[in-house]
């Protein structure tokens, strides 16, 4: 039985002026990596239990932890496998969801799902994103297969007594690059599913939407941008998408550097060539300063955790953990295992595609993250099943 964590207030994130007056929207939003079953490894967890490590042990706490103990509206799930067993519990919970498989040509594997309670929301539109795919992110001999996927969902409010859904949100989920020294590939990739959903929501309000008249919508959707971020905030990719200033370390962090080929690469340069040719001629499209500024002349994003240690005064803290004394108010951990560390987020984006008025977003409340004490040496543990943590906001909208 996972442990209850409370829902902690929040107070001055934003907006920086007076909220509306009339009634608010509440809903909870959760991000939360399950750590797939394929990937478990005795020697990644040398620490937990063997029982602790099994899917038959494992399954159970989650479902249990997601469907009747945290109960979110909508969360965006990474690393799912054994979705069939997780189908029936999730329509039993009243969640409806969406499934993309990391690798379709793969046989098993694990991929992102996004559910949703569905007596509050309805499916207007739904696309999947496959990194590789994109010019700026495909495989090169610098820019390695990744394998990295994300959904873009369009959901709809479903008011009472009506199936119109004029007010909405649009949710994104993503698991970026794993690989600690490629804030590059990470910096990339959240430029494709930038570009993506401002493309995504473009086309839910103008009614080129498959599934959705235009008409209906009298405000402009809010954007969240939720997943496995793999970047934490004294990473570069974290200060690129605030729009917060870099330190020189940073900036040499977002260099694309050249490296030894690794398993699941894409073929070497041909026989006879050294490879030691600038980078640009390795097919890198777009240089680190050139990348940052298209990134930046999007609106930043907002992280709806930037302020947890002010709700949460006792929050542990290490500042021997990975820099996290330089973190801000972001949480010291929300993956505890060998290596601990922030990596989930959730994301605000107040990106704007027409003339219609904002929806006024704000939060009200984060989940409580547990106690060192709880958690050591590791996860999973008997009250925990994934080596990450489940983040969840309650936000509110105010139309």
């Amino acid at each position: 039985m996972s442990i209850k964590r409370r829902m902690l207030p929040v107070k001055d994130l934003f907006p920086a002026g007076p909220l509306p007056t009339q009634p608010a929207r509440t809903w909870t939003i959760m991000t939360y990596n399950l750590l797939a079953q394929c990937l478990v490894r005795r020697e990644l967890f040398p620490y937990a239990k063997k029982e602790d490590l099994k899917v038959k042990t494992r399954y159970p706490m989650l479902i249990d932890e997601i469907t009747r103990v945290h109960k979110p509206d909508i969360a965006c799930l990474q690393e799912v496998d054994c979705l069939e067993e997780l189908k029936p519990h999730l329509a039993d919970a009243g969640y409806d969801h969406v499934f993309l498989k990391r690798n379709m040509e793969k046989e098993g594997g694990h991929g992102l799902c996004i559910i949703w309670k569905s007596a509050m929301f309805k499916k207007i539109d739904y696309r999947p994103l496959v990194y590789d795919e994109s010019p700026l992110t495909h495989p090169t001999p610098i820019n390695p297969f990744t394998g990295n996927v994300a959904q873009l969902l369009a959901l709809g409010v479903v008011q009472p007594h009506t199936a119109r859904c004029s007010l909405g949100v649009i949710v994104t989920n993503t698991h970026l690059f794993w690989r600690p020294e490629a804030n590059y590939e990470r910096l990339r990739q959240s430029y494709v599913l930038m570009s993506a959903a401002a493309e995504f929501k473009r086309a839910i309000l103008s009614g080129s939407s498959e599934f959705h008249d235009s008409t209906e919508i009298k405000d402009e959707w809010p954007i969240f941008l939720c997943g496995d971020f793999n970047a934490c905030p004294n990473d570069a990719v974290y200060p690129v998408l605030l729009h917060a200033p870099m330190t020189p370390e940073q900036e040499q962090m977002i260099q694309p550097v050249q490296r030894p080929p690794r398993d699941g690469d894409p073929p070497a340069p041909e026989s006879g060539d050294s490879g030691a040719r600038p980078l640009e001629s390795l097919d890198n499209p777009l240089p680190a300063a050139q990348l940052v500024a298209k990134i930046q002349s999007f609106p930043p994003f907002v992280s709806m955790t930037q302020t947890y240690r002010d709700a949460d005064p006792n929050h542990s803290i290490n500042p021997g953990w990975q820099g996290a004394e330089r973190w801000g108010g972001e949480p010291t951990f929300t993956c505890f295992a060998v290596w601990k560390g922030t990596l989930d987020y959730i994301f605000w984006w107040d990106f704007a595609v027409s003339d219609k008025p904002q929806v006024p977003v704000n939060v009200l409340k984060v989940l409580e993250l547990p106690k060192v004490e709880e958690l050591v040496p590791g996860l999973p543990n008997k009250n925990f099943a994934s080596d990450h943590l489940a983040v969840m906001v309650e936000i509110a909208l105010y139309a």
